[in-house]
């Protein structure tokens, strides 16, 4: 699916795109739900290490 740019609601979660078409999915607990939101970026892969890096 593509959604295009901006700040999107979607049935996966938000959807905060800045560019490209693909995203990293960010799994969290907040008041004892389960949520889930996208960054879109064109950098995935570095997103992702980056995240992990500072995170876990």
């Amino acid at each position: 699916m593509h959604y295009g740019l901006g700040i999107r609601f979607t049935a996966q979660g938000m959807l905060y795109n800045i560019q490209g078409l693909k995203a990293v999915k960010i799994k969290y607990i907040s008041n004892g739900k389960s949520k889930s939101v996208m960054i879109g970026t064109a950098e995935p892969e570095i997103l992702k290490e980056a995240l992990e890096k500072h995170f876990l």
